[in-house]
């Protein structure tokens, strides 16, 4: 504290300092942000770091790869699966699809945008986005939907050091997902078909 005063830093100072970096090692997200071809290739268009204090997410979203929601709800599917999820909204925050301007040549390319988390904060903050732009009213519109999310938070497949597991495993649920859903619709509509050679 005697070297800090003598180069005009006061006890004031360095304890706001010290508040300033205690806040930042407590709340601060570091994640990695890529760009790859819209078709998944490997070539990346490009690959940037960056810092937040929170994740602001879509809860109006309603599947999820990790919490093995299906695309389809009806009868088959779980009291839990009807409910939106927070894995889900976390799953559209890091993995979407944009527009993007290629810098050598200005060109609009149809670009993956990935968000990895790089290392968790002690304390990870989460806004849920709760408005919905409703297109044929064309008027913006509060969801008040109950939320699923669990006790406790899973982020291992949002994290940059299990990136290359993390997508394989992604792809793989992935397609046992679309083979659950068409198998879903399948049942639905057999269902129905049981029915009609009842009521005939």
């Amino acid at each position: 504290t005697t070297s800090a005063m003598q180069e005009g830093q006061s006890p004031r100072v360095l304890a706001d300092r010290a508040s300033v970096s205690f806040l930042k090692r407590m709340f601060t997200i570091r994640f990695r942000q890529e760009l790859t071809n819209a078709d998944d290739d490997v070539t990346h268009i490009v690959t940037t770091p960056g810092e937040t204090d929170a994740l602001i997410v879509d809860a109006t979203a309603s599947q999820s790869l990790h919490s093995g929601g299906s695309k389809r709800v009806d009868r088959a599917s779980s009291a839990r699966n009807q409910m939106r999820s927070l894995y889900a909204a976390l799953d559209e925050y890091v993995n979407t699809l944009i527009d993007y301007r290629r810098e050598e040549d200005s060109t609009m390319v149809r670009a993956r945008k990935r968000v990895w988390l790089e290392d968790p904060p002690q304390a990870l903050t989460i806004y849920l986005q709760r408005v919905h732009f409703n297109r044929e009213k064309a008027e913006a519109e509060k969801i008040h939907d109950a939320l699923y999310f669990p006790v406790e938070l899973e982020l291992g497949c949002y994290l940059h050091r299990y990136r290359e597991e993390a997508m394989r495993r992604r792809s793989k649920l992935e397609k046992v997902l679309n083979e659950i859903s068409g198998l879903e619709s399948l049942l639905y509509e057999l269902e129905y078909d049981v029915d009609d050679l009842v009521q005939a």
